[in-house]
């Protein structure tokens, strides 16, 4: 969730912790301390409270079928987890949900690590069936825990969904990643092993997941810069709806207990509902967030967004970057970086400059004369089709991102990054992207 490493104690703690996913991220994300830090240092922790492993007849007798089964995979053994963002999440479960429904279900796999008296890691993971409870610490009960257990290795992603799978039941399943975000870097580290998941070994763990219980119908990362296109249509066959972030996600993360007390009171809630509860909450959550003037690009937004229509976006977009590719003129005026970079230029995300809103872009263009109207109509479609058919509901505090990014590094193409992906191999962006990059070395 969220961006890396939010005050001075915290920052020189991790470099010595922080494993290679997200190298580098240290010194870029530094300009978000100061507002994260004060919130997050004056925030009283949150204490869990002790639980013994659930008795297999009370496991059984919570086997009961729900509406809906919500997966969420905390993996905070990082500094998510000295800020008690953790717990703080897994509390506004609890508050949420109402007791003797049973519309909703919310199942957890919980790791964290603690900074109270000296740093404390845990060990391992625990799957923690939440129950309702309106007081403050956590109350939900453990069905399973995991001793050294790597919650950036996707094998323990896996091994979680296969005992809840084990033991629950419902018409609809979601799955939400709670972590930090990398965007094509991959989501979930976990500073104690050093570890991270990479897009390609996730799409691997989830297409044999989803082999043997079917789609989950919304995949959902509370992680910061996930709401990429490239990274939408590696988990396309995954699920049904897609929910991410083109920007960071602010520690405190979505509003759980909105989210569970909405499916709480009344049943009858399809994907779609849910995709937008969730939008919705967190624009509640978010519609007033400070933004620091000098960190101008922190803007929260979250999309839903529907995977069925990636196919045809991805034609159309295609379609659009030959007829770019084609006109000389224009591609010249594209590579000017004045064009492409300043603050009215095609929007970047906030320290992520190769991720640039794919509506943005097209407006951007669109607003230049001297290109035919056979570009212009293209970048029309794709404008059109992204906000009447691909996106479900997007919030955006600056306006300025329309609910899904592309991928266009000013210059640097990072092959290692973008290629294994499938959108890369199906379509043309990529010989399109290299173009531009060559571009503006060329005249650098």
């Amino acid at each position: 969730m969220k961006t890396f490493l939010s005050f001075i104690l915290s920052f020189v703690f991790m470099a010595s912790f922080a494993g290679p996913l997200f190298a580098g991220a240290l010194d870029e994300l530094a300009g978000q301390s100061g507002n994260r830090h004060y919130r997050m240092q004056h925030q009283k922790p949150v204490n869990v409270a002790p639980a013994a492993p659930m008795p297999r007849e009370s496991v059984e007798s919570k086997k009961k079928h729900s509406e809906w089964l919500i997966m969420v995979y905390v993996a905070g053994v990082n500094n998510l987890g000295l800020f008690h963002e953790a717990e703080k999440n897994l509390d506004e479960m609890e508050k949420g949900l109402s007791a003797g429904q049973d519309n909703v279900r919310f199942v957890v796999e919980y790791a964290s690590m603690s900074g109270d008296n000296g740093v404390s890691f845990g060990n391992g993971t625990s799957t923690l069936l939440v129950v309702p409870d309106k007081t403050v610490g956590i109350k939900s009960q453990v069905i399973r825990t995991s001793p050294g257990a790597d919650t950036g290795n996707v094998n323990t992603l896996s091994r979680f969904i296969h005992s809840v799978k084990q033991c629950f039941t419902a018409d609809h399943t979601m799955l939400i990643i709670w972590n930090h975000g990398g965007g094509l870097k991959g989501i979930a580290s976990d500073d104690l092993h050093g570890s991270g998941m990479s897009l390609k070994n996730l799409s691997s763990a989830l297409k044999s997941l989803v082999s043997a219980y079917g789609k989950f119908d919304i995949i959902a990362t509370d992680a910061c810069l996930m709401q990429m296109l490239s990274i939408a249509y590696e988990f396309k066959d995954y699920a049904d709806i897609i929910i991410g972030s083109q920007q960071p996600i602010p520690g405190p993360g979505y509003k759980y207990d909105s989210i569970a007390e909405t499916l709480s009171a009344s049943g009858g809630h399809s994907a779609e509902d849910v995709a937008r509860i969730v939008v919705e909450q967190y624009e509640r959550k978010y519609f007033s967030y400070p933004v620091d003037p000098k960190y101008g690009y922190a803007y929260p937004q979250l999309s839903a967004i529907r995977t069925k229509y990636l196919p045809d976006l991805k034609n159309n977009i295609d379609s659009w970057a030959y007829l770019m590719a084609s006109d000389r003129k224009l591609m010249r005026k594209f590579n000017n970086s004045s064009f492409v970079n300043n603050k009215k230029g095609i929007h970047f995300m906030y320290h992520l400059e190769y991720s640039r809103d794919l509506v943005r872009m097209i407006e951007i263009i669109n607003k230049n004369r001297n290109h035919n109207d056979s570009v212009r109509v293209a970048g029309d479609g794709i404008r059109n089709f992204v906000e009447n058919k691909l996106v479900i509901k997007n919030f955006s505090l600056s306006g300025r991102e329309h609910g899904v990014s592309v991928y266009l590094p000013f210059l640097e193409y990072d092959a290692s990054l973008y290629e294994p992906l499938q959108f890369a191999k199906d379509s043309y962006w990529g010989t399109f992207v290299r173009n531009i990059v060559q571009n503006n070395i060329d005249s650098w």
